[in-house]
């Protein structure tokens, strides 16, 4: 009984070397993102806010700016059927009336 078997080969590190790659390219595909989000917010996160004296020389404008100042308390003024808040803001160069439309923050 001189049967020979010959008993099946897996391959070695195929199913592994596969693991492997699908590893290092999720990884590398999630680093990409992190590092794309993180580059597309930095200018956002960077802006410079104007004093209210810079603002105030700057004269009325429609585009959305970001000022430094204190919130006046007693000049707070929210309208919730409207969703209309007002209010002034101060520094050192002056008071500045403000007006937001949208939820309350």
């Amino acid at each position: 009984m001189g049967e020979s078997r010959s008993a099946s080969k897996l391959p070695t590190g195929g199913i592994m070397a596969g693991g492997r790659l699908k590893f290092f390219v999720g990884g590398a595909i999630i680093v990409l993102v992190l590092g794309w989000l993180i580059f597309s917010n930095i200018e956002g996160a960077t802006a410079h806010y104007l004093t209210v004296e810079e603002l105030l020389a700057q004269g009325p404008s429609d585009q959305m700016v970001r000022v430094s100042g204190l919130v006046v308390g007693e000049t707070i003024d929210w309208d919730p059927q409207e969703l209309i808040l007002r209010f002034e803001i101060a520094d050192e160069g002056g008071s500045l009336p403000v007006v937001y439309q949208g939820v309350r923050p």
